[in-house]
């Protein structure tokens, strides 16, 4: 049986996990599918993006938590891949 607390950090740290892993994985299939087939980057990131929703959805806390932070790190690599980050004005 799970304590709340036990849950809780399950939660906290797939949500930490899901950011890291989405940030970086997409960074590298934009870089790799820049080389290859440019259609093919925001194909596999929006693909990864609704596997991400499916998680939210369909499983328990800690894959709800790995999915809530796969889609926040979708958002993040959204915006640093976008024209609109700090590093372009600064």
């Amino acid at each position: 049986m799970r304590s709340r607390f036990d849950v809780t950090v399950a939660v906290t740290v797939a949500v930490a996990v899901g950011i890291v892993a989405f940030f970086l994985a997409g960074m590298v299939v934009i870089v790799s599918s820049t080389l290859l087939a440019p259609f093919l980057g925001p194909v596999l990131v929006s693909a990864a993006a609704l596997g991400a929703v499916w998680l939210v959805v369909r499983r328990g806390p800690s894959a709800k938590g790995f999915g809530t932070g796969m889609l926040v790190g979708w958002a993040l690599l959204a915006f640093w891949s976008s024209r609109m980050s700090i590093g372009y004005f600064g």
